[in-house]
């Protein structure tokens, strides 16, 4: 008896409550102004997704044949202390990097299905330029991704990381080029060159050319 009086309870006042809304909105003007309300903060939210990727897309570059893309020149500072001068697009950064070696990220978007049929390029942008000891106990617990950004995304709405984190992306895929265990000397000059199959220094001085000579 006792869920069978609850169940009548419950009932009743369903039944109160759908005679209140009857008499008030049975002609359900509300239901579609309601409705009218969220189709209006959909498109909203839609314009403002598609204006921040509309942001992130215009510091890509296209991907031409190989060529140079920056130029990055080293001044040491101090011991495994170096002021680093990266000029890209015509831009100059000015960036301080520690440790014996120098390693860049670029992030890339490979256009595939509708995007790669209308002829859209791949495109590019520098992530990130580090430093790095080769002694992994002064290089561990350096937070050295955060402090090398080449760009002020911030991470919640970075649309390459945002891709990349896709299992099946559609129309365009995240990928990245990296160069590492570059060494690091006193007014080394390198070119960045990159191409649809990756990325590349190339020395600019003899500095440079010393550098990435074999020790021995």
């Amino acid at each position: 008896m006792q869920y069978l009086g609850l169940a009548a309870l419950l009932g009743s006042v369903g039944l109160v409550l759908l005679t209140v809304m009857a008499r008030i909105g049975w002609r359900l003007d509300w239901l579609l102004e309601w409705l009218k309300g969220c189709f209006l903060l959909i498109l909203l939210a839609l314009s403002v997704v598609l204006g921040l990727a509309a942001w992130e897309l215009q510091q890509f570059r296209p991907i031409e044949e190989q060529g140079s893309v920056a130029v990055l020149e080293l001044t040491e500072a101090a011991p495994q202390r170096y002021d680093a001068t990266l000029v890209a697009n015509g831009v100059k950064r000015q960036l301080q990097l520690e440790g014996d070696t120098w390693e860049l990220q670029v992030q890339v978007l490979r256009w595939t299905g509708l995007g790669k049929a209308l002829g859209l390029s791949d495109g590019y942008r520098l992530a990130r330029l580090n430093g790095r000891y080769v002694a992994l106990e002064k290089q561990r617990g350096r937070n050295a991704a955060i402090a090398g950004r080449l760009y002020g995304t911030p991470q919640w709405r970075d649309l390459w990381l945002w891709l990349d984190g896709l299992d099946n992306p559609q129309f365009v895929e995240a990928d990245a080029f990296v160069v590492r265990y570059m060494p690091m000397a006193h007014g080394a000059r390198f070119a960045i060159d990159l191409g649809p199959g990756g990325v590349k220094p190339a020395a600019l001085n003899p500095a440079a050319l010393h550098a990435l000579k074999p020790a021995g």
